[in-house]
């Protein structure tokens, strides 16, 4: 009886054998995957609530709802990324929009240069909201679209 010699035979001799490709392949997404978690969990990056005021008699001017109370952090406004200390002068209730909102109007006394205290200058206030990462960004509207 002739007796088949398994170790020359092709077909089972190509099966057994992966390609080097799909070991590389693999690898590299492995690696991607792994270096996106650690970015995503490790890197801390700053938020930020912005405003657009306008400078009205050596104040700064500004509408904003009533989560600005609850989520800014420190007297502090960043004006052409120049960190500035500022102090509440005045908050007057200003009025809802269509969707039952209410604005503050919001008054500043801040030290701005003379080049900036032109009267109706509008400028971009930043102010800080917190510190975060990607991770926790992504779980938070994960979350928040479940809740939809």
């Amino acid at each position: 009886m002739d007796s088949i010699d398994i170790y020359n035979y092709s077909n089972i001799k190509g099966m057994s054998r992966t390609p080097f490709k799909i070991y590389s392949w693999v690898s590299i997404l492995i690696v991607s995957f792994l270096v996106f978690i650690s970015y995503s969990t490790l890197f801390k990056y700053k938020t930020y609530l912005t405003y657009i005021g306008i400078v009205k008699n050596n104040y700064v001017e500004f509408y904003a709802n009533k989560d600005f109370f609850t989520k800014k952090s420190e007297n502090k406004v960043m004006i052409n990324n120049e960190v500035l200390k500022y102090d509440i002068v005045a908050i007057e209730e200003y009025s809802y929009d269509s969707g039952n909102t209410e604005y503050w109007r919001i008054v500043l006394n801040v030290e701005l240069e003379p080049k900036m205290k032109i009267e109706n200058n509008r400028l971009t206030l930043r102010f800080l909201y917190k510190e975060t990462t990607l991770y926790k960004d992504i779980m938070k509207k994960i979350k928040k679209g479940l809740r939809q």
